[in-house]
């Protein structure tokens, strides 16, 4: 959850809170908590981001870390939320494991939309109109570029789309273009788990 949500940032991340709901508030919140900063500061440093290191990593680059528990829980028996909090916007991310071992991605922002969070996900924002699939579609196909998985979600109050896309391999630069030239599309980030 941790690279989804720096991949989804726009600007550096100054706080994250880490909400552990239903029954997954019955376990300790610090090990999951220090997974998620391991997942945003990872890659980002010389030195490797671990369990150990994690905390004192985020201390020196001004990230703070809340954390909190629940019983009550939103259509999920278990399920963590992560927030981050940028200078302008905050993400937020709701995330199960379903069976117990299938870890899902449920919720993005306002968008309800299940994701296996793995590989290479291609997320857009877009208006929630005809054609805006079939058109991300035709250039991914062009560049011969497969969808294993593809999962889309809506707003309620408002008329954008999401869609957060499984492909085969990673997308250029002048390819993320050509997706965020599509006259619909809002916003086109390319994620590498």
């Amino acid at each position: 959850m941790g690279k989804v949500l720096v991949g989804l940032a726009t600007k550096p991340i100054e706080k994250i809170e880490v909400t552990l709901m239903g029954r997954a508030a019955e376990v300790e919140a610090r090990p999951v908590s220090v997974a998620a900063l391991i997942g945003v500061l990872s890659g980002q440093f010389s030195t490797p981001v671990n369990r150990v290191n994690a905390e004192n990593i985020a201390k020196r680059q001004g990230i703070a870390l809340v954390e909190s528990k629940t019983e009550e829980t939103e259509d999920y028996l278990s399920l963590i939320k992560v927030t981050g909090h940028c200078a302008d916007h905050s993400i937020m991310l709701a995330g199960t494991l379903l069976g117990g071992c299938h870890p899902r991605l449920v919720c993005i922002d306002q968008f309800d939309i299940e994701v296996v969070p793995v590989g290479t996900l291609l997320v857009t924002q877009h208006d929630d109109k005809p054609g805006v699939i079939s058109a991300i579609s035709s250039v991914l196909g062009n560049a011969n570029i497969n969808i294993s998985r593809m999962q889309v979600g809506t707003a309620d109050e408002q008329q954008l789309a999401m869609a957060v896309i499984s492909v085969s391999e990673p997308l250029t630069e002048d390819l993320l273009q050509q997706l965020c030239h599509i006259p619909a599309v809002h916003k086109a980030i390319q994620i590498n788990l």
